[in-house]
């Protein structure tokens, strides 16, 4: 006859371990910690006006989101994205600043509404590398 050994380890122990285990690993995976992206500007003379994320694909944009200037220019927009790529910022004026734009983009922008074209951006090495590829499609075209 063989004998049985009865488990001190119960099923619903069992159940507890197992779902402990896969929050552990969701966590290390960085499942809950999905920041979304921070873009942070400030555009000169560009008081108590809107401006807009759009996303940008095959030919489309679409606008993602919006935020209104304070009256010295500042905002800030969070959210998130379907997918990294390349997405353009806008004022009702039409002046247009081109970002790469991902989960955990943290973007700062300092720009004048008189002089767009020239603009600075800090905390995303990717969107400052189009910002200079896009100066020298404009140096190259003057």
């Amino acid at each position: 006859m063989i004998p049985i050994i009865k488990s001190r380890f119960s099923h619903q122990n069992f159940l507890l371990v197992i779902t402990l285990f896969g929050l552990i690993t969701l966590n290390a995976c960085n499942w809950f910690a999905v920041d979304g992206y921070k873009i942070q500007g400030t555009i000169e003379q560009y008081n108590n006006q809107p401006v807009f994320l759009d996303e940008l694909l095959y030919g489309q944009s679409t606008t993602i989101d919006t935020a209104i200037t304070n009256s010295q220019g500042e905002f800030e927009m969070k959210g998130h994205v379907r997918e990294a790529g390349i997405y353009r910022l806008r004022t009702s004026t039409a002046h247009e600043y081109y970002l790469i734009v991902d989960s955990k983009t943290r973007i700062k922008i300092a720009a004048n509404e008189k002089n767009p074209l020239t603009y600075t951006l800090t905390g995303s090495t990717e969107s400052a590398l189009l910002h200079d590829f896009i100066d020298s499609i404009y140096a190259h075209n003057a």
